[in-house]
């Protein structure tokens, strides 16, 4: 029996939810728009990394975070006192470039979990996965969070919740498109992390709260209009901005031929327009002429993804 698993990017960071609003996305195209992990029987244990982007990847494989998830489970399994196979090959199909701000690491965390849970007959709960996903992610940015993660896993918009590892899924308008833009450098999570201030003053955590609650309200009562008037981000951007060339200049490019809403996905480079289904196309094709020509950049086309992470 071989499993192949998918684990759709994600947005982490939504605009105005730092740390604790993820988005998952799926190509309008039907293109598989995340990363793959595969496990098929063998004589012996192995891992192999392989795809579009396994060259900017650690050349030893058990370096790669896959890895890492595979002795995590095993460890979890042994701690439970259940033998844990060693007969298969996991392998990533990386198609998701670094340092992307698309929740590349998550994606292929949660590929191999999913993976790893299934070809261990379904040992752990979401929760659990969840719980695990947050711990690897925590080991490549330097401390746990889930807004990449949880998303990636469950699907939809996730709001992260003060209990580790719990979240819940907000509504989002069915219309809602999204145009997202790889401008084709990287920004590492920690890099970003570090031109965070270490403090803040007292009235810019109340405006942080104060929009986070009426997003939070206006998506509970389905109101669109509220909802696009709290997504502002007055304590993250102004810092992370910066870092992206061509950001503010993609941003004004993107209001003018229509979009809802503009950020950045996750600490960047990659940014995203929140618009209506008609207005894509104009809005890609500002964007991309508000960025210098990098051949390694990319547009998509997307929508929630409500799915989150499945066996292909």
């Amino acid at each position: 029996m071989s499993i192949q698993a998918y684990a759709p990017v994600s947005i982490g960071n939504f605009i105005v939810g730092f740390d604790v609003l993820g988005l998952a996305l799926e190509d309008l195209s039907g293109e598989a728009f995340g990363d793959v992990v595969s496990i098929a029987p063998a004589a012996r244990a192995e891992t192999r990394v392989a795809g579009a982007y396994a060259h900017v990847l650690p050349a030893d494989p058990t370096a790669n975070i896959v890895h890492a998830a595979r002795e995590l489970v095993q460890d979890e399994l042994s701690a439970r006192g259940v033998l844990p196979r060693e007969d298969f090959c996991l392998c990533l199909d990386k198609r998701l470039p670094v340092g992307s701000g698309l929740g590349s690491s998550a994606a292929s965390i949660v590929a191999a979990l999913v993976a790893l849970n299934t070809w261990h007959g379904e040992a752990f709960s979401a929760s659990e996965l969840l719980h695990l996903a947050g711990v690897l992610e925590g080991r490549i940015s330097g401390g746990v969070h889930y807004d990449n993660v949880a998303p990636s896993l469950l699907g939809g918009l996730q709001l992260i919740l003060p209990e580790d590892g719990e979240t819940r899924r907000l509504n989002l308008p069915e219309t809602w498109r999204l145009v997202v833009h790889y401008p084709g450098i990287e920004v590492s999570t920690r890099a970003a992390r570090e031109v965070l201030p270490t403090a803040y003053s007292r009235a810019e955590m109340v405006r942080f709260g104060q929009y986070l609650a009426a997003f939070v309200a206006a998506a509970d009562a389905g109101d669109e209009a509220g909802m696009l008037a709290a997504l502002r981000d007055e304590l993250i951007l102004p810092h992370r901005a910066p870092l992206v060339p061509g950001y503010f200049a993609a941003e004004q490019a993107a209001r003018d031929a229509g979009a809802l809403a503009f950020g950045l996905s996750g600490s960047g480079p990659t940014v995203f327009a929140l618009c209506r289904e008609a207005a894509m196309a104009d809005i890609a094709g500002a964007i991309e002429s508000a960025f210098p020509e990098n051949p390694l950049a990319f547009t998509r086309h997307c929508r929630v993804d409500t799915r989150g992470a499945r066996l292909l």
